[in-house]
């Protein structure tokens, strides 16, 4: 059971790895806040692609109000369903500096 659960262990640590990294390379792809919209819906539609998992992004600026945002067909309506600032708990986490620790 223990050789089990290290390896589920692993093979999350190993996802989230990659998912980090492929954020950190579309980080790299410019200032996508100063992007044009066609440049970022290109952008984004690759990244989404890409990347299986994601079915969504939003680009938030420092004070966690969306700036920007792209969904999978799949998942229209997820800019509505998803607000930051309404959330408690993600209030809570920013507002402790806890993000990305």
């Amino acid at each position: 059971m223990k050789l089990a659960l290290a390896n589920v262990q692993g093979d999350i640590a190993a996802d989230m790895d990659e998912r980090m990294w492929a954020q950190v390379k579309l980080a790299d792809a410019g200032n996508l806040s100063r992007m044009s919209d066609r440049d970022w819906e290109l952008t984004s539609n690759w990244f989404l692609t890409q990347n299986i998992g994601y079915i969504g992004l939003q680009l938030l600026d420092q004070t966690y109000h969306k700036r920007r945002t792209a969904a999978l067909r799949e998942a229209v309506g997820l800019d509505a369903a998803i607000d930051f600032l309404a959330d408690a708990s993600l209030q809570h986490r920013a507002g402790n500096g806890r993000f990305g620790h």
